[in-house]
């Protein structure tokens, strides 16, 4: 067994970011404020575990989907038919999901809502969706990618949060739940922003593949234009999150300006120079790192308001 290709068609190191906002969530998050959270440490691994199955599964059957074409997406032909055959991918992609959403409804029936099992069919729905139609439509295809995102952070509140609500620890509950919600809604945001930039450095390989993406249809330039206002909302949003919630607060206002506002400034910079697939690689990799630098934070926020 080729571990390296295996590790490649999953997408380890999106897996690893599912992981580290989850955990962050509960034990930076959560469980410093004494919260009532509806489920034991093992039951949340088990939720973290189904979260990462079913993103694994996704990634994989995207694997598959682009492993004929002539990309630049991401080594997946240099796996899919190489290292790996389509068949063998197609059930390790059925295990994954089946196994995840398996333990979705596990979980769903432990907290006693097993109407929430439904979360996990329809994420599994609609990363099978984006990743094998979705995506070749323009603007759809890149919200789809952006929403599964901001999932990774919505499942825990879900799960973990709305289940523990008493009309005693309402006010609390609602304060954390709309916290999480903040922090999935930026990572949408720039996400969505990461879809596109993503599309910019694939026009050629996509054009040669007949596809239809923003890039495509609008032009390079204009694309880039579309990123910038984008990117400009973003970084608007942060800064009334930033001066309406964080200013008190010296250690939280220097890192969302350090590590979040100070990227942001230089991506829309550089966006509009941009031209080259390089460019638009660095400039994905520092929206990965915003992204990154986002879900860290999680980990000073018992500061802020404690």
């Amino acid at each position: 067994m080729d571990l390296k290709a295996y590790l490649r068609i999953i997408s380890w190191q999106n897996l690893l970011y599912i992981i580290l906002v989850q955990y962050l969530i509960r034990k930076a998050l959560f469980l410093p404020f004494h919260i009532a959270v509806s489920l034991k440490d093992f039951e949340f691994f088990l939720l973290v575990l189904a979260s990462v199955l079913i993103a694994g599964g996704g990634n994989i059957i995207g694997r598959v989907a682009t492993s004929g074409e002539n990309s630049i997406s991401f080594s997946s032909k240099e796996v899919i038919g190489h290292n790996i055959t389509e068949k063998t991918a197609l059930y390790w992609f059925l295990g994954f999901t089946i196994v995840g959403v398996g333990l979705g409804f596990y979980l769903a029936n432990i907290i006693g809502h097993p109407a929430f099992s439904g979360f996990f069919v329809l994420s599994s729905a609609l990363l099978y969706l984006n990743n094998t139609y979705l995506k070749n439509i323009p603007f759809i295809g890149n919200f789809t990618s952006s929403i599964m995102v901001g999932l990774i952070f919505l499942v825990v509140a879900i799960f973990d949060l709305l289940p523990a609500i008493t009309p005693r620890n309402i006010a609390t509950q609602q304060v954390l739940f709309s916290i999480v919600m903040d922090y999935a809604i930026f990572a949408m945001m720039i996400s969505f922003l990461m879809a596109i930039v993503k599309d910019q450095e694939a026009l050629k390989a996509d054009y040669n593949a007949g596809k239809q993406t923003l890039s495509i249809i609008l032009g390079t330039q204009r694309t880039n234009w579309l990123i910038f206002i984008g990117a400009l909302f973003s970084l608007g949003s942060l800064i009334f999150y930033l001066y309406n919630y964080l200013l008190d607060n010296l250690v939280a206002a220097l890192y969302v300006l350090f590590f979040l506002v100070g990227p942001l400034l230089f991506f829309l910079i550089r966006i509009i120079q941009a031209k080259h697939p390089g460019d638009y690689k660095r400039l994905r990799q520092v929206l990965k790192g915003i992204l990154l630098a986002e879900a860290l934070s999680l980990g000073i926020y018992q500061y802020i308001l404690i």
